[in-house]
């Protein structure tokens, strides 16, 4: 009786498969780790181009706005010599108009 009486240890119903099962899921974990590894190189590589091709794109549009701006400076300074010219032409016709005409009255 004193033999049933004692604490047997629990018995493995796995066996000697245990060891195979606990290699297999650290071999699972490597190879997770491994993944997801790529995973955070990849992102990181995405996210060096993104920042890249965000930093050229700035670039051209911020030409592209100077050039516009040129241009547009130049369409105004263009308006403005020919009102200038125009705004001569008239004052010269009217002197003219006015000098012929005190011409003709005196």
């Amino acid at each position: 009786m004193s033999d049933q009486n004692q604490i047997q240890p629990p018995t493995n119903a796995a066996g000697p498969d245990l060891p195979k099962l606990v290699e297999q899921f650290l071999e699972n974990q490597r190879q997770e780790l491994a993944l997801r590894q790529q995973q955070l190189e990849l992102n990181k590589t995405h996210l060096e181009k993104s920042a890249e091709y965000a930093h050229e794109a700035l670039k051209a549009e911020f030409s592209d706005r100077d050039k516009e701006r040129a241009h547009q400076l130049k369409i105004l300074q263009s308006v403005q010599r020919f009102i200038g010219v125009l705004i001569l032409a008239v004052l010269i016709f009217l002197f003219i108009v006015f000098r012929i005409d005190k011409e003709a009255a005196a």
